[in-house]
C-alpha cells in the first residue's frame, strides 16, 4: 500500500530528524540516512521529509496486525511519535476466512496443519504468495448466488508442483482475488461450475513468466484452467492436473505481459480471470489438440 497522508509540519524553520520503523512488513522507497540504527532515518526540513515520506510504500510480511511508526525529532526541543494501524490480508482476504480452508495434509503423510490448503506446512494465512478463499459453487457468485454452497480454493504464486518456489529467488505475492460470473457468448460446451476467478499477482521483476498452482476440492469436475487469450479464444492453460490428497491440483504459467495477463502491460503485475472448466472431447471423439500455452478446441 502507498503510505497514508503522513505529514511533517514544523512552526519554526529548521533541520528534523525522523525514524520510520515498520510493523511485521516493510517500508520501501526511502533512503536511509543512517543504517546502524533501527527503522529508516531521515533528515531535512519538514517538508522535505513530507514530500519523501509520500513517495514511499509499506508491504506486510504476513497477514494480521501491521502498521508504521513514524517519530519526528525537533533537535533540542521535543519529539513526537505516532502510529499508523493496519490489518494486512492475503489478497483481500481476511486470516480468519483463510484459517477456514479444509488442510491438506504434507506429502509422505503426518499431521495436517491448521488453514494449510495446500499441504506445504504452513498456514496459507501467513504466507502472501498462498491464498485461500471460499467460492460459491454457482456460475454466477456475483449476481446471483441464491442457496448455492461454498468450496474453498487455494492459489499458490511461483508454485513448484503447489509449493512456493524458494529457490528461483523471486518474490511473488498475490494482491487480489475475487469471484465473478461466468462471461455470455461462452462455447455450449465449456461449463464453469464457479464462474470466473480473478486474481493479480505482484512478480519481483516485469516480463517474468510466473506459475501457479490453483488447489479445489476433488468434487469439482474439471479437465482445465480455461482463460481467454488476445484473440478472446477460450485456452486450456493447464500445465499439468492432478490429485492430491483430497483435492485437485491444477499447475498454469502466465507472462507478464503476454497474451493471457489481461492488463497487458509489462510492469510487474499479472492479472489474470480465469475459470476451473470442463470442455467434453470433440465430436468425433478426438481429445483436443496441445499448443505451445496449453489445448484448444
Amino acid at each position: 500500500t502507498e503510505f497514508p497522508d503522513f505529514i511533517v509540519e514544523d512552526v519554526e524553520p529548521g533541520i528534523l530528524d525522523a525514524t520510520l520503523t515498520a510493523i511485521n512488513g516493510t517500508i520501501n522507497g526511502l533512503a536511509d540516512a543512517d543504517p546502524h540504527n533501527p527503522g529508516i532515518q531521515l533528515t531535512g526540513t519538514a517538508a522535505q521529509i513530507s514530500a519523501a515520506v509520500a513517495a514511499a510504500t509499506f508491504t506486510a510480511t504476513a497477514s494480521g496486525d501491521s502498521g508504521i511508526s513514524l517519530g519526528v525529532t525537533d533537535v533540542g526541543h521535543l519529539t513526537a511519535i505516532d502510529i499508523y494501524y493496519m490489518l494486512a490480508s492475503n489478497a483481500g482476504i481476511a486470516p480468519n476466512i483463510e484459517d477456514l480452508v479444509t488442510p491438506l495434509p504434507p506429502p509422505g503423510g503426518g499431521t495436517a496443519v491448521s488453514g494449510d490448503g495446500n499441504g506445504d506446512g504452513a498456514a496459507d494465512s501467513q504466507q502472501l504468495s498462498v491464498t485461500s478463499a471460499p467460492l460459491f459453487e454457482t456460475a454466477t457468485a456475483q449476481s446471483d448466488p441464491g442457496n448455492a454452497p461454498q468450496t474453498f480454493i487455494t492459489i499458490v504464486a511461483d508454485s513448484n508442483a503447489g509449493d512456493v518456489d524458494a529457490s528461483d529467488g523471486n518474490s511473488t505475492f498475490l494482491a487480489h482475488l475475487a469471484q465473478l460470473d461466468a462471461p455470455k457468448g461462452l462455447p455450449t460446451a465449456l461449463d464453469m461450475p464457479l464462474g470466473l476467478i480473478s486474481f493479480s499477482a505482484n512478480i519481483s521483476e516485469p516480463g517474468l513468466t510466473e506459475t501457479f498452482s490453483l488447489f479445489i476440492d476433488s468434487s469439482i469436475n474439471l479437465n482445465g484452467y480455461w482463460t481467454q487469450g488476445e484473440d478472446r479464444v477460450w485456452n486450456n492453460i493447464a500445465t499439468m492436473i492432478e490429485m492430491v490428497g483430497d483435492k485437485t491440483r491444477i499447475d498454469f504459467a502466465i507472462t507478464d505481459g503476454g497474451q493471457f495477463d489481461a492488463d497487458q502491460m509489462v510492469n510487474g503485475v499479472i492479472v489474470n480471470p480465469g475459470a476451473i472448466g470442463f470442455m467434453p472431447l470433440s465430436i468425433v471423439g478426438i481429445a483436443p489438440d496441445a499448443n505451445g500455452a496449453g489445448f484448444w478446441f
